[in-house]
């Protein structure tokens, strides 16, 4: 269960906040397979895989962030937003 309080926090229950941290460990497993992927030429074109390693990078970084906001209680909100807008 996800409960918004008056004073704009948030809480979870621990089941709730593990199964959202099993799915960022399963973003960050899905962009290493991609760049395995990309890097041993399974892949048509160069271009292809330049493509392929760029969405792998954002999809980790995207899991790094979220397994961050998740579980890191000191991880300053605002850097956690300009890694997001990076």
């Amino acid at each position: 269960m996800l409960t918004t309080h008056d004073d704009d926090s948030v809480t979870m229950t621990e089941k709730r906040n593990h199964v959202c941290l099993k799915a960022s460990w399963e973003l960050e497993a899905l962009s290493e397979l991609l760049t395995m992927v990309s890097m041993h030429g399974s892949l048509e074109t160069n271009a292809q895989g330049y493509q392929v390693r760029c969405i792998s990078s954002r999809v980790k970084l995207l899991a790094k962030i979220l397994m961050s906001g998740l579980s890191d209680d000191v991880a300053p909100t605002d850097d956690l937003e300009g890694q997001l807008k990076a």
